[in-house]
């Protein structure tokens, strides 16, 4: 993005399209949830808001998978690039596969606002 726009401002907002959101409302799937959890039922829109919530103390939690920022980007765009906040467009700031939440620890240390589960961000 930098080779084609120029360096990030101080200041800045960061949002990341990785086009996760055309998952939605299929929960299993916007979660990354393997074959074997998945539920099997693809709910509407009204149902996935009213229960999207998953047990974090249960299976499902251990086998998210969905992109996010990874620590040394965080690192990069705290120190580097003085960002005031970042988003992107799945469940998790950091990967779903994360047990650490590095990236949530970096940006929230530095005070950067944080949004999740962005939508239509390819209308931007």
């Amino acid at each position: 993005w930098e080779r084609k726009n120029g360096a990030i401002p101080p200041g800045a907002l960061v949002l990341v399209r990785t086009g996760w959101g055309s998952r939605w409302p299929n929960r299993d799937e916007y979660y990354g949830l393997p074959e074997e959890l998945r539920s099997g039922t693809e709910r509407s829109e009204a149902e996935s808001s009213n229960n999207s919530t998953i047990d974090l103390s249960g299976p499902e939690a251990s086998n998210l998978n969905f992109p996010g920022f990874d620590a040394s980007a965080a690192l990069f765009l705290t120190s580097e690039r003085q960002i005031t906040g970042a988003g992107i467009d799945t469940l998790s700031i950091d990967p779903g596969n994360t047990k650490t939440f590095l990236a949530h620890k970096i940006f929230l240390k530095k005070r950067i606002f944080l949004i999740e589960n962005a939508a239509n961000l390819h209308l931007l």
